[in-house]
């Protein structure tokens, strides 16, 4: 290489660059990040000629990674996110204090640690303006990507989206449920054999795929926890709940915690706080992640 040669490539090629490997084809990474096709391909183009080789070889119908390419991505991606993170983290400096915050919360997550954190702030911050929204856990996701919300409380069970950023703050455990008066409640020995003999309602997210792996091969998917409940409690079958539904005084008269002789150990998922690898934290966010990994 020559003393003088310098790579003179920007952060916008960078990110037509991933996008365009992530999507697979310069089209598809345009409408993911919002930009005309001809935008993304004149950025991947002028990078290639600012860098000195080619990055896809356009001969097929998509492109596909020169063995340059293919080595470049991954230092190509790392970079990217800590672009990102530096540019939330820039907003976060030239800004200490958010005056409003969309949350997003899964319904699995524990409502009375959060109802405890939300009385301090107004406490704190009174002049915060806060929206909360629910949903399930594929929603929460989907909120915080698309920015509808700025952060989600999230019980993860499946790694997120590189775009987002998880801090884990907590453990959610279940609990084996069904009806009071339904034949599994009578056993007093429980195994795995038995909970296959009947149906089993699963959690899952808007695909209809589940979020973990069934027992009994009789199952039917549902994508709310809330839509789960009124079928346990009618006796039609048994299902995994976040302890917290389970032990709920409205639904805990209703159900029988079922012990199975195979769990050593209640089955858990990880409680994370996630949000966009690009946007900024404030006080009144940063005081919140605390208080809830403090509590939780």
């Amino acid at each position: 290489m020559n003393k003088g040669f310098r790579v003179n490539w920007n952060l916008s090629q960078l990110q037509a660059f991933v996008a365009t490997v992530q999507q697979g084809s310069f089209s598809a990474a345009a409408r993911h990040l919002g930009r005309a096709q001809s935008r993304v391909s004149s950025a991947v183009a002028n990078m290639e000629i600012d860098i000195g080789f080619e990055l896809f070889n356009r001969q097929n119908r998509y492109p596909i990674l020169t063995e340059r390419g293919a080595s470049l991505y991954p230092q190509a991606l790392n970079l990217l996110q800590q672009c990102l993170q530096l540019e939330g983290r820039i907003q976060t400096l030239a800004s200490d204090q958010e005056a409003q915050l969309t949350l997003a919360m899964d319904e699995a997550f524990p409502e009375q640690t959060l109802d405890s954190a939300l009385h301090q702030i107004e406490q704190q911050f009174p002049h915060f303006c806060l929206t909360l929204i629910n949903g399930s856990q594929g929603d929460i996701v989907d909120y915080v990507i698309n920015s509808q919300a700025d952060f989600g409380l999230l019980v993860q069970n499946n790694p997120i989206d590189e775009r987002l950023y998880a801090i884990q703050i907590g453990q959610l455990t279940y609990r084996i449920v069904a009806a009071k008066d339904h034949p599994l409640s009578l056993l007093a020995k429980l195994q795995i054999a038995d909970l296959q003999q009947y149906r089993q309602y699963v959690s899952c997210n808007k695909k209809g795929e589940p979020y973990n792996r069934p027992i009994s091969a009789n199952c039917w998917y549902l994508d709310s926890y809330f839509y789960i409940l009124p079928l346990v409690i009618r006796g039609g079958g048994w299902a995994l709940l976040p302890q917290n539904i389970a032990e709920h005084p409205m639904f805990n008269s209703d159900l029988a915690h079922l012990q199975v002789l195979e769990f050593s150990a209640s089955p858990a998922s990880t409680i994370s706080i996630i949000q966009r690898r690009d946007s900024a934290s404030g006080a009144v966010s940063q005081w919140l992640i605390e208080n809830l990994r403090q509590n939780l």
